[in-house]
């Protein structure tokens, strides 16, 4: 069990659609007229849950930096879940690179969690052994080294010195042909350990993905602050209700789909068959 943290942007055109911003980008490389939608997941084996969402904000009292509303809401989720006598401190929890700061990791360790991964940024400045660079500089440097145990993936461990976060394991690994990094705090991890639990973000992506194209969650153009949160809400139970007839049935959510589309034109053509033609009066 993994819960991770990411945020994502949602295409806007109308200009009276609340919480909607310039945002940058990856996909599009550049900044974007949207929405940005910050979210905590939890993946339980293949099963990823939607604990908490929540729309940034870069304007009006609301307007918070990303680290500081992440905050809030696992606040929510810990509250909530605590009275019902349920306890994620035990888990670890992931994030991308640009939520890293010592400040993050300190407010999460003094709230109970024990393993916090964060992706390495490339110019994040660390020093390793006697050489202070940017990861980039580090990551040209490091011998990957092939079938360590556990591992699936050539890998290099190694302790670093950052004066942004002080002093972490730091882990250079290959993913899909390009060099990464990852830092490690919180209670020791074998490299293994650690590298399990990072290729469980990609839950968070995958829930990101479903609402994003199978359930077009940038058609829902409702106004006011109530109506933007009425169309993330909506999705989010759409997704919740995909994802019950998806264990039930054991489909993709892909395949739901097609079969739903599949019944409603049968439905269509049984009702064009049977339908009543109505005369017009003379």
């Amino acid at each position: 069990m993994t819960l991770s943290v990411d945020d994502s942007n949602v295409d806007r055109y109308g200009k009276t659609i609340a919480y909607c911003s310039n945002w940058w980008s990856k996909k599009h490389h550049k900044s974007i007229w949207g929405q940005n939608v910050l979210a905590i997941t939890i993946k339980i084996g293949d099963i990823v849950i939607p604990l908490n969402t929540r729309l940034v904000s870069k304007k009006g009292r609301g307007n918070t930096d990303k680290p500081s509303l992440f905050i809030a809401m696992i606040q929510e989720v810990l509250d909530f879940l605590d009275a019902e006598g349920i306890d994620i401190r035990k888990y670890p929890i992931t994030f991308d690179s640009w939520y890293g700061s010592k400040k993050l990791v300190n407010i999460l360790s003094d709230l109970g969690f024990v393993s916090i991964l964060v992706h390495g940024k490339s110019n994040y400045v660390m020093t390793i052994g006697n050489k202070t660079e940017k990861l980039s500089v580090h990551k040209k440097t490091i011998h990957l080294q092939s079938k360590q145990w556990g591992c699936d993936k050539p890998v290099c461990r190694v302790q670093a010195t950052s004066p942004t976060f002080g002093e972490c394991p730091v882990l250079f690994f290959l993913d899909m042909g390009k060099g990464r990094t990852l830092l490690v705090f919180g209670k020791p991890l074998r490299t293994c350990e650690a590298l399990k639990i990072w290729s469980q973000h990609h839950g968070i992506e995958h829930f990101w993905r479903q609402t994003k194209s199978s359930l077009n969650l940038s058609d829902m153009s409702l106004q006011s602050t109530q109506g933007a949160y009425s169309g993330i809400g909506i999705k989010v139970m759409g997704y919740l209700m995909l994802l019950q007839i998806s264990i039930l049935e054991r489909r993709t959510f892909h395949q739901i789909q097609l079969e739903l589309t599949g019944q409603r034109q049968m439905l269509l053509e049984i009702m064009t068959h049977f339908h009543e033609l109505n005369l017009k009066e003379p």
